[in-house]
C-alpha cells in the first residue's frame, strides 16, 4: 500500500511539472513568437500593397492628375488597414490627403530627421504599439522628393491572435492529455500487466484441486498480491512443518516468486518451523535486519536475531500467547513487526514474521 501511495504522488508530480512546462513553452514561447510572426506578416502585406501603389502615385503626381490622385489615396484606405494616406513634402506640407479637405494642410507633427535623410521606405511604431506610420520616398522628375505617408493600425489582428492562441491552447490540452495517456499506458504494460500475471500464478497454487475457477476482482493490485502472498504462506507453511515432500520445492519456489514480484511489495517475511529454526527469510527481511545471505541457513531465531533483542522479546511473547497476532512499531529499525501463530494440524506451531519499513 505505501509504494501504492508513492506510485500516485510521484505520477501526480510529474503530471503537475508537465503542466507547467508545457505552459512555459506553449504560452511564453510559442504563443508570444506567434503573435509576433502574425504582426510581421500583416504588416509586410500591407508594405507591399502600399509599394504598388506608390508607383502609380508618382505617375499621377508628375502628370498633376489630382482626380486619380485622390480615388488612389481613398482606395487605399478603404482596401486595407490604413487609417489615413498622404503626400507629404519636407516641410511637413499636405500635398494630397484621402480627405480631400486637408489638401495644402500642415502636417500636425515634425517628420523625423532619419527619414528626412533616408532614401528608402521607413516604418516607425507610434506610441500605442498597435500603429505605424510608414514612410515611402517619391523622387519626382523635377528633382523633388516627397513621401507617401500611411498610418496603419493592427487593430484588426487581435482575432487572429486569439484564433492562433485557442489553437495552441487545444494543442497543449492535446499534448498534456496524450503524455498521460502514453505515461498510463507505459506503467500499465510494465508494471501492473506483469503483477496481474503474478496474481494469477499465486491464485492458481492456492486454489484446491475441485478445479475453482479463478475469480478476478477489481482491486487494488498491490493490495491483492500481498493478500495472495499470505495466503501462500499460509497454506504451504503447514506442509513444510508437516515434513511433505513440498518443503525444499516450496522454499525455492517461494524465493523465485517473492523475488519477481519484489517490485510490488515493500516488507520482509521470516517463517520458523516448530523447533524455532529459520527456514525461510526473505531479502526485504535480511536488508531491514542487516543479516547477510550466507548467515541465514537453517539458524536458530534466537542466534539470527541476537543484535535484534527487541524482535526475540516479541517472539517469545507469541509463542506463549499463540491466540494472539504482534503488532509493534520498532523505532530504531524505522521498522513496524507483525508476529503471527500458526496452528498446524497436529497441534504444532510455526510463526511468521512480517517486517515492513516506515517513512
Amino acid at each position: 500500500m505505501l509504494r501504492n501511495k508513492s506510485i500516485i504522488k510521484w505520477s501526480l508530480i510529474i503530471s503537475i511539472l508537465q503542466i507547467l512546462i508545457l505552459y512555459i513553452i506553449f504560452g511564453f514561447i510559442i504563443y508570444t513568437f506567434q503573435r509576433e510572426i502574425i504582426k510581421k506578416n500583416e504588416i509586410d502585406k500591407i508594405k507591399l500593397f502600399l509599394e504598388i501603389h506608390s508607383k502609380y502615385i508618382k505617375t499621377y503626381l508628375e502628370k498633376n492628375d489630382d482626380i486619380s490622385l485622390l480615388n488612389t489615396l481613398k482606395e487605399i484606405t478603404n482596401k486595407h488597414k490604413i487609417y489615413y494616406a498622404q503626400i507629404i513634402d519636407l516641410s511637413g506640407k499636405i500635398i494630397a490627403h484621402n480627405n480631400i479637405h486637408k489638401w495644402n494642410t500642415t502636417l500636425h507633427f515634425q517628420i523625423p530627421d532619419d527619414v528626412i535623410s533616408s532614401d528608402f521606405a521607413v516604418l516607425k511604431k507610434l506610441n500605442d504599439c498597435q500603429s505605424y506610420n510608414y514612410f515611402i520616398p517619391i523622387k519626382l522628375t523635377d528633382n523633388r522628393k516627397v513621401f507617401f505617408l500611411t498610418s496603419i493600425k493592427l487593430d484588426g489582428l487581435k482575432k487572429n491572435i486569439e484564433k492562433t492562441k485557442s489553437q495552441i491552447v487545444m494543442l497543449c490540452c492535446f499534448l498534456f492529455i496524450s503524455t498521460i495517456a502514453l505515461n498510463i499506458m507505459f506503467f500499465y504494460i510494465t508494471t501492473l500487466m506483469p503483477l496481474k500475471k503474478t496474481n494469477m500464478l499465486l491464485k492458481s497454487l492456492i486454489l484446491d484441486k475441485s478445479g475453482e475457477k479463478i475469480n478476478c476482482s477489481k482491486i487494488n493490485i498491490f493490495h491483492d498480491t500481498y493478500r495472495l502472498i499470505n495466503e501462500l504462506i499460509d497454506k504451504y507453511v503447514k506442509e513444510i512443518a508437516l515434513n511433505k515432500k513440498t518443503d525444499d520445492l516450496f522454499l525455492k519456489g517461494l524465493n523465485l516468486v517473492l523475488e519477481y514480484i519484489g517490485s510490488a511489495i515493500n516488507y520482509g517475511l521470516i517463517l520458523t518451523d516448530t523447533k524455532n529454526i529459520v527456514i525461510y527469510i526473505n531479502k526485504k527481511a535480511r536488508e531491514i535486519l542487516n543479516i547477510p545471505e550466507e548467515n541465514v541457513s537453517r539458524k536458530h531465531i534466537i542466534e539470527l536475531l541476537k543484535t535484534t533483542p527487541k524482535i526475540i522479546e516479541l517472539y517469545s511473547y507469541s509463542l506463549n500467547n499463540p491466540e494472539y497476532m504482534i503488532e509493534k512499531s520498532l523505532p530504531d529499525l524505522h521498522t513496524s513487526i507483525k508476529i503471527k501463530n500458526i496452528e498446524i494440524e497436529n497441534k504444532s506451531n510455526v510463526m511468521l514474521l512480517i517486517l515492513e519499513k516506515q517513512n
